[in-house]
């Protein structure tokens, strides 16, 4: 099944022409509808990207920000991660 994600060697030129025929359009494009979205992979996978480190980021820096208020820098760990999953 990842084989058939990424069968293509041109991603641009098969993204394009299954714009014009769905059935062509590789797999994860039609799973994620990504011409529904008016979106592409490689937005996708910048977006992500970006989440991902500013997230981590947060993680590492709010303690030390709050610790110097006198916080448990610990305490204040754990409820950031708390805070930011997903839950």
């Amino acid at each position: 099944m990842l084989a058939s994600l990424f069968r293509s060697t041109d991603l641009k030129t098969d993204l394009e022409s299954g714009l014009q025929n769905p059935q062509r359009a590789p797999l994860f494009a039609r799973f994620f509808r990504f011409d529904e979205h008016k979106t592409n992979l490689q937005t996708e996978v910048i977006a992500g990207v970006t989440t991902f480190v500013t997230m981590a980021y947060i993680i590492f820096v709010n303690p030390k920000i709050l610790a110097t208020t006198g916080m448990d820098a610990n305490a204040v760990f754990v409820a950031t991660c708390l805070a930011l999953s997903p839950w």
